[in-house]
């Protein structure tokens, strides 16, 4: 029997948040009573960007001290600034200078080079962990749910990519020579070289294989505050897909059997309903429609409106612990 398992990747860290593996808790624990038998009662949650206080960081760890450091200059700096011209949606752009600079900066680290490399290495160095035992079994099948907010949905999303295109090489996925460790208690720089980050690298190409061999499914993918669709557009060979005009011979949406979303061996149990549901509200100014960029929507691939706040500024992060899309994840699970 195939084994469920449950991986929730985070997005923006709020200033001054660390952990968050109380908010993967408590969503996980509302999912429980909701769905009930069948779904795991624990689960893997990755962390990436932030580093405990007074703890050795690096590469990724720095991200939120760097965003509050800067972001607090560069408010100061806006705010210093004298201009008595009356318009009414200044309030408004100020809000989102906030948002901008200490959410929108996640996602513009994690498309640089050292960024895409350090995070998918945290997430897949926290999911090969947890899936351990299960990669040392040549019989184990696995029945994968991911859930990502924000830029955790892009790491998700590329994940899968990785896993199941059969053409993608880890090479191509992560360059091991980015992935940089936090300063020992010595003070003295790692860089994660031989043994963890090959068994770290080994294991991945483990599961990949898993995935090729028909022994790991998606069960589903759930993002909420998603930018996927706008930033598609980071790949040459993304670009020359979508660029196709509409009514030509060859389709310019992405197809969803490259990420593992069409595929169900008979090994595994029925699947009903899509296996992407994307979670968005028009509030939530990160958050976008998913159905526009791939092929096989709605019914493989499906967006989902929920309006989890009316704040610009807030709605971002109330996905959470919405009653509305808590429910909506259970009902689609």
């Amino acid at each position: 029997m195939a084994r469920e398992v449950v991986v929730y990747i985070h997005g923006v860290t709020p200033k001054g948040q660390y952990s968050h593996q109380w908010q993967y808790a408590a969503l996980h624990e509302a999912l429980r009573k909701r769905i009930g038998e069948g779904f795991p009662e624990d689960f893997c949650g990755v962390e990436w960007g932030w580093a405990a206080p007074d703890s050795p960081a690096r590469s990724h760890q720095l991200l939120d001290a760097a965003e509050t450091r800067l972001g607090a200059r560069a408010i100061s700096a806006v705010g210093d600034a004298s201009d008595f011209t009356l318009n009414p949606l200044r309030i408004a752009v100020n809000k989102f200078r906030g948002l901008m600079i200490y959410g929108l900066s996640d996602m513009f680290y994690y498309v640089s080079e050292d960024g895409k490399s350090a995070v998918r290495y945290a997430a897949a160095a926290a999911i090969v962990k947890y899936l351990k035992p299960m990669l040392a079994d040549p019989q184990a099948q696995i029945s994968l749910t991911l859930l990502g907010h924000s830029a955790g949905s892009i790491v998700a999303y590329d994940l899968l990519f990785y896993l199941f295109y059969k053409e993608r090489k880890i090479q191509s996925f992560i360059d091991a020579s980015k992935v940089k460790a936090p300063a020992s208690d010595a003070g003295t720089p790692a860089d994660m070289n031989a043994p963890v980050k090959l068994e770290t690298l080994g294991d991945l190409q483990r599961l990949k294989a898993m995935a090729q061999l028909g022994q790991l499914r998606v069960r589903r993918l759930f993002t909420f505050g998603s930018p996927i669709t706008p930033l598609a557009f980071r790949s040459d060979a993304v670009l020359s897909i979508l660029a196709r005009p509409d009514d030509g011979p060859k389709p310019n949406r992405l197809t969803a059997e490259n990420y593992g979303l069409t595929i169900n061996p008979e090994s595994f149990g029925a699947l009903h309903g899509p296996r992407w549901v994307n979670f968005w509200d028009k509030d939530d100014p990160i958050a976008w429609p998913v159905e526009p960029l791939m092929l096989q929507t709605p019914d493989v691939v499906k967006d989902a409106y929920v309006d989890v706040s009316d704040d610009i500024t807030n709605a971002h992060g109330e996905y959470w612990g919405n009653e509305d899309f808590q429910k909506m994840v259970a009902e689609a699970w």
